[in-house]
């Protein structure tokens, strides 16, 4: 195993990179993004984002809730990929302007390895999970672990999650470089797949900070942030001629979650791979192109392309009513609908 499972999570014998180190330690607005590619039911490929800025505590612990819906492959054999991670921290050991990359795979463990089943007890109070995976890292030729712990719900917590996903990190105090997170993203393959119906899932996320540097953790801090994913993410095209003498064109579609028209979003109408036109959505999720094609005469075929990103609707998010979901002492701080890229079937035209 490398040398980070070690973790005496939440007690601070870790001396390892990912103990994401905080400054200032008086705020704490943590932000979690839930996306998939494609934005589509049944969609295989899953990830989880994260996001603090330089004022935020340093966390302690964080518990992804995956809602009901969702289904997953949880028995991978231990050696196993599972995905990729991709984070940034502030290396505040080095300087307060050092930004540092962390990245690494997504690996499937085992309680039967002591050190997993050790920082298991001490990050959720029981070595027995549904699964276990560690975040194999690698920082400035540093090898790096983290252990994840995953459960299939069951009691209270079964009416709004499927899965659960839980996290520990050691203290600031005890971090190698002084390292505090600005981001990480963890994409998943083949592990949790998107609904089979259409809708709008809640992804909650319980995250815990430390009331100082050196620890102990802060309770009454803890906070709710909310992945909200609108499935699936969608753009249509249809075109018509308006006249064969001029070669005219005229093109409609819209942009759509949940079915519901998203505005705002900004449109690519395509020749090929080629950007020919660009357009932003109205408030009903509607576009509209109008185009007189030159040169050769011949049949064009066009798409559409649309990449909606992330949008804070921390009140509408906050306000969502999610069964059995205990309040967070410090309350819900951000909601965030997911981004999306999604491309229109082809249309061609003939002028």
């Amino acid at each position: 195993m490398h040398r980070a499972l070690r973790l005496a999570v939440l007690t601070g014998a870790s001396t390892l990179a990912l103990a994401f180190a905080g400054s200032g330690l008086a705020a704490y607005t943590p932000q979690f993004i839930v996306s998939h590619t494609p934005s589509n039911v049944s969609s295989a490929s899953t990830t989880i984002t994260i996001k603090q800025t330089r004022d935020d505590d340093a966390t302690a612990k964080v518990t992804f809730y995956v809602p009901q819906g969702y289904t997953g492959v949880l028995g991978q054999a231990a050696g196993t990929k599972l995905g990729t991670v991709a984070a940034h921290v502030q290396a505040t050991a080095i300087s307060q302007d050092a930004i540092l990359p962390i990245n690494g795979d997504v690996i499937a463990a085992s309680n039967a390895d002591a050190t997993v089943a050790a920082a298991s007890l001490q990050c959720t109070g029981t070595g027995t999970h549904s699964a276990f995976w560690v975040l194999a890292l690698e920082a400035s030729g540093q090898k790096l672990s983290v252990p994840v712990f995953i459960d299939s719900t069951a009691g209270p917590e079964a009416a709004f999650a499927q899965f659960k996903l839980q996290v520990c990190l050691p203290p600031p105090a005890t971090a190698t470089f002084g390292a505090k997170l600005l981001d990480a993203a963890l994409t998943l393959s083949n592990v949790i797949t998107a609904p089979v119906s259409p809708g709008q899932y809640v992804w909650p996320a319980i995250f815990t900070p430390y009331s100082s540097s050196a620890g102990p953790i802060n309770p009454v801090g803890t906070v709710q942030s909310r992945a909200v994913v609108r499935l699936p993410g969608q753009i249509t095209l249809k075109g018509k001629i308006t006249s064969k003498k001029k070669r005219t064109a005229s093109f409609t579609g819209s942009v759509t979650e949940n079915r519901t028209g998203v505005g705002g979003a900004r449109v690519q109408l395509l020749i090929g791979t080629t950007v020919a036109f660009t357009a932003t959505s109205k408030a009903n999720g509607s576009y509209a192109f109008a185009l007189k094609k030159k040169g050769k005469k011949g049949t064009t075929t066009f798409r559409a392309r649309v990449t909606v990103p992330e949008r804070s609707i921390t009140a509408v998010g906050c306000a969502l009513t999610v069964p059995n979901l205990p309040a967070a002492p410090a309350g819900c701080v951000s909601a965030i609908a997911s981004p999306f890229t999604a491309t229109s079937g082809a249309v061609r035209i003939k002028l």
